[in-house]
């Protein structure tokens, strides 16, 4: 199965409670579109347990720890920044940083494109629980005598959300708007 596309990167603001027995419990804001995206790549730690028995590996277990998704993307609007940073917007639209700004939980998600047997298939991706490395600077450069893009790296940990769970894949859907239903209804889960 071939991915031969990907698009609407989306988020939505993960606000974590815990209660005094110590539960967390998750909100969520409605999803919104991040950026154009230009591509993503993720890296998964697992902790290798194996239990050894008659001179041999009687067991082995991978557990998930935690996770990198590293994304570039086109450009973010500033209230896309504010959200990936925890900042807020001045009444201008202005952005301004500062030594204690800390970064909030996000819910990740984008489609991709599958061709099976020349038919193509959509997915939703989801990461549920995200925290980005700070964004205080991009690379900029003069235009020169030519044009060169410079996209935004985004760097962030994947961690496990209040049900213990990391990742969503949705099934195959027939159409792009399929996709996109599914990723924004489960970006933004009701009832939580």
């Amino acid at each position: 199965m071939p991915r031969i596309g990907m698009k609407n990167l989306r988020y939505s603001v993960v606000t974590v409670s815990t209660n005094e027995q110590g539960v967390e419990t998750e909100t969520y804001s409605p999803a919104k579109k991040l950026a154009r995206v230009v591509s993503d790549n993720v890296s998964i730690n697992l902790d290798k347990t194996k239990f050894y028995c008659n001179d041999t590996t009687g067991e082995y277990e991978p557990a998930f720890i935690d996770g990198t998704l590293s994304a570039v993307v086109a450009e973010m609007t500033n209230e896309n920044i504010a959200d990936v940073n925890g900042l807020t917007v001045t009444e201008g639209g202005d952005l301004e940083f500062g030594a204690d700004d800390s970064s909030v939980y996000l819910r990740v998600g984008h489609t991709i494109t599958i061709i099976q047997e020349g038919t193509r298939y959509y997915q939703g991706i989801i990461y549920n629980r995200v925290k980005f490395d700070p964004i205080y600077s991009t690379g900029n450069q003069t235009k020169g005598e030519s044009i060169q893009y410079t996209p935004t790296n985004l760097n962030g940990e994947i961690m496990q959300d209040a049900q213990g769970k990391w990742h969503m894949v949705s099934a195959w859907k027939e159409t792009e708007a399929a996709a996109l239903t599914w990723l924004d209804a489960h970006l933004a889960p009701s009832g939580t």
